[in-house]
């Protein structure tokens, strides 16, 4: 520092030897002169601050004042600056219900603005719908996008803030509701695909998109019926198991599905004019029904495993607790466990609906992964509710075989997300085999 002992105005005054037309042309022509001059920050800052901290606007004149702020980073200079910042890309409509940013200009303004330090990058677009109203009657959909490369540590690859909400509509996951609101994303990401590169000013990127999304939306983007229904003949959205083998746990793999196969049967059952004529197509050919909407290759496209844990999760509780049919006495245990581990079902009784068993409330919980996780935690706790029960032989037996699964898919789980465990893929599967076939 040139001068430790003089304030920074001082200092500045100093350096241009007290010559006025050189700090009036400082003031006219360079903008962060007076925010320096006077320990001001930013006002870009000062704006990123208060939406981080989520200051409301109304609060904002005692951030000011605890933090010396001068007038020109009131509350109107800030919207002022942000009108500004937004006008800088301003939002679309689609071709229905909601708004966009154009996928590839968001891209290249993020890349101008936050330069990755390095020049192959993963882009990872996701989309995921959420019920707007309590009765699931209004449904909305998002997408995102967000950059990975080596390097990026773990916190920041999780993090809320390193993802780019792109669109936003209100409908749900129609095959006719995707084509219609992401007719400009589809263009768009089928065009990374096929060049693989993105040009931003001088410097070129090497992308390689891949996809995320629950299964709800993924058999709709490709072109699929309902994989996941327990009457659907083809079981699986990357692979060709049928119904008949899934559980054939002597098979090491199943071939995966063909992208230009997909396409050709996905034109033919396009042709098909009613439902049931394409219902029937797709069920003598592996449950294609419509062309994929991305040219995103199988492998590109990462399966969902939040939605795969919770749904595990929630079958082996639906059949621990099914065990209370026809035993009121475990009843009362099973709603202490999860009383214990701070959890809440929906009311025993509810209006017009008469009594719900306990089976009905578990069903009808909306618990989500933190839920799931602090139940397998403390899984001895609801374990020890069918112990209470094993009266005989059978129901002993029954028991230890319960455990087993709880303790299997426990370890599984902790492989998964634990950072500090390196396993292969291969070891993993060996390991799950068992689990399976139970």
């Amino acid at each position: 520092m040139l001068y430790p002992s003089a304030s920074f105005q001082e200092a500045i005054k100093t350096l241009v030897a007290g010559d006025q037309e050189i700090i009036q042309y400082l003031k006219a022509n360079i903008a962060e002169f007076n925010e320096l001059t006077y320990h001001q920050p930013a006002l870009d800052a000062v704006l990123a601050w208060k939406d981080r901290i989520r200051v409301p606007d109304h609060q904002w004149p005692y951030t000011m004042d605890v933090f010396h702020l001068d007038k020109e980073r009131s509350v109107y200079y800030l919207s002022k600056r942000k009108k500004e910042i937004n006008s800088q890309m301003p939002p679309e409509p689609t071709g229905g219900n909601g708004y966009q940013f154009p996928l590839l200009n968001y891209i290249r303004w993020i890349l101008e603005k936050f330069p990755p330090p390095v020049r192959k990058l993963i882009l990872k677009i996701a989309f995921d719908g959420a019920t707007v109203t309590s009765g699931k009657r209004l449904k909305q959909e998002i997408g995102t996008f967000d950059f990975l490369f080596d390097g990026l540590d773990l916190s920041t690859t999780k993090s809320a803030t390193n993802a780019h909400q792109f669109i936003i509509y209100l409908g749900g996951e129609d095959r006719e509701d995707l084509v219609k609101e992401l007719e400009q994303v589809i263009e768009a990401v089928n065009g990374l695909v096929e060049e693989k590169k993105l040009t931003v000013g001088e410097i070129d990127y090497e992308l390689e998109p891949v996809l995320v999304c629950d299964m709800s939306c993924l058999v709709k983007v490709l072109g699929l019926y309902n994989c996941f229904c327990p009457q659907a003949k083809w079981k699986c959205c990357w692979c060709l198991v049928h119904e008949s083998t899934l559980s054939d746990f002597s098979v090491e793999y199943w071939p995966f599905r063909d992208a230009a196969t997909m396409r050709r049967l996905g034109e033919e059952a396009e042709t098909k004019k009613s439902e049931n004529s394409r219902a029937n197509f797709a069920r003598t050919n592996y449950g294609i029904r419509n062309l994929p909407l991305f040219t995103i290759l199988l492998d590109h496209i990462v399966p969902c495993m939040l939605h795969c844990f919770m749904a595990i999760m929630r079958k082996l509780l639906e059949l621990l607790v099914e065990e209370v049919y026809h035993r009121p006495e475990l009843q009362a245990k099973f709603e202490a466990a999860f009383t214990e581990v701070k959890l809440k079902l929906p009311k025993q009784e509810k209006k017009g609906k008469g009594v719900r068993t306990l089976v009905e409330r578990v069903k009808k919980a909306r618990f989500g992964r933190p839920d799931f996780l602090r139940i397998l935690e403390n899984r001895q706790l609801f374990l020890d509710c069918l112990a209470a029960g094993a009266k005989n032989n059978r129901l002993k037996k029954k028991y230890k075989e319960t455990v087993q699964i709880w303790s299997d898919f426990a370890m599984l789980t902790s492989l998964v997300i634990d950072p500090n465990v390196t396993i292969t893929e291969q070891e993993w599967l060996q390991l799950a085999r068992p689990f399976g076939e139970r």
